[in-house]
């Protein structure tokens, strides 16, 4: 498997990050009220997979934990 990508500290603080993680959580925002409502299995899991990679994209900017061999 590919080594965890997480952003620099630098980029972090991008003004293109920024603009791009509040799209992302309001896109989230949007994700998860379609989730809400009366939806087919098929547009569930659909949604719920749209929802896990917008949250993982979301986590680029996170820490990784420090593992000690």
């Amino acid at each position: 498997m590919n080594e965890p990508f997480t952003l620099a500290k630098a980029d972090r603080v991008s003004s293109t990050w920024i603009a791009l993680k509040k799209h992302l959580e309001q896109r989230l925002e949007v994700l998860r009220a379609q989730n809400d409502g009366d939806l087919n299995p098929e547009k569930t899991a659909k949604t719920r997979g749209q929802i896990a990679e917008v949250k993982r994209i979301l986590s680029l900017d996170k820490d990784l934990p420090h593992i000690e061999s």
